[in-house]
């Protein structure tokens, strides 16, 4: 399978699955989906797209993809940025995951088909409501969704190296925040 056959079957594992049993975004005004900017910078805000996604992100209507060349996740990555109401089936990956995420450990990252983890993505902290005590609020549905998408990805060399390169990122924030508990 290609990675965008690969986007499409996890997207499908996760099609009305969500972290709550009710709209989480009432909770915090859409915080993930709204940019509201920053007064210490201007720059814009998205979500990073998974290897093979670009290409569906760009047909959404909604998103603007662009790439990205951030020194410490590797190569270009796309981005998409929200200019529009959300079309929920079209979302991205990162957007459906979210505020959860994968974590492949440092002493596994050289191997082909790593062990995972679900965690908690310590860049929700001070953002989503979720990011609470240990996650326990998060439906084991949408855990186990999440779990079972990432499995699918994982067939994918390039995507066993996207989360590996996105995990070195989320080591800083895990030490930071010293919560690497798996869900």
């Amino acid at each position: 399978m290609t990675d965008t056959e690969l986007i499409k079957a996890a997207r499908r594992v996760l099609a009305d699955l969500t972290p709550i049993p009710a709209d989480c975004g009432e909770l915090c005004g859409r915080a993930c989906c709204v940019d509201e900017g920053s007064e210490l910078d201007s720059s814009e805000r998205g979500m990073l797209l998974f290897p093979g996604e670009a290409r569906l992100a760009s047909r959404t209507g909604f998103l603007h993809v662009s790439r990205i060349s951030p020194s410490d996740c590797g190569p270009s990555l796309g981005f998409a940025e929200c200019r529009r109401r959300c079309i929920r089936h079209s979302r991205p990956l990162s957007c459906r995951i979210f505020p959860l995420v994968c974590y492949v450990r440092p002493e596994h990252r050289t191997l082909s088909r790593p062990p995972f983890e679900i965690i908690l993505d310590p860049r929700a902290r001070g953002l989503c409501p979720l990011y609470v005590g240990k996650g326990e609020n998060i439906t084991k549905e949408f855990r186990n969704g999440v779990r079972r998408a990432y499995a699918i990805l994982f067939r994918s060399p390039r995507q066993v190296r996207f989360a590996c390169r996105l995990s070195a990122v989320l080591d800083d924030y895990l030490e930071f925040t010293n919560d690497q508990t798996e869900l």
